[in-house]
C-alpha cells in the first residue's frame, strides 16, 4: 500500500500476452484481454478512492484466483497444449 487511503495495484502482461491486475495485497486480481477492461476492473476494485497504478515493463503472472475474463486461463492451457503439439510434429517431419 502507498498509504493508508491509496492502494497499490500492479498492471501488466504474462508470458501468454494477456492484461494482468494484481493488488499489492493479494486481495484481488484477474486476467484480460484488453487493457482498458483491465484499468476498468482496477479502478472497480479499489473504490471508493484512488489507486496507484504501477506499470510493469516485466511479465508477470496472476498468483491469485482469477477474478477477471474466466476464458483466459483455458485459452493459455490450451494455446501452450498447441505449442507442444506443433514443436513435436515439427520434430518429426524433421526425423
Amino acid at each position: 500500500m502507498l498509504s493508508e487511503t491509496i492502494p497499490v495495484i500492479f498492471i501488466g502482461r504474462n508470458h501468454d500476452g494477456f492484461w494482468v491486475v494484481r493488488d499489492a495485497e493479494a486481495k484481488f486480481g484477474g486476467l484480460f484481454w484488453r487493457k482498458q477492461a483491465a484499468l476498468d476492473f482496477a479502478k472497480a476494485n479499489a473504490s471508493p478512492g484512488r489507486y496507484a497504478a504501477v506499470f510493469l515493463q516485466a511479465r508477470f503472472e496472476l498468483d491469485l484466483k482469477n477474478h477477471g475474463n474466466p476464458l483466459i486461463g483455458g485459452v493459455g492451457t490450451v494455446r501452450h497444449l498447441l505449442a507442444v503439439l506443433w514443436r513435436k510434429a515439427a520434430s518429426d517431419r524433421e526425423s
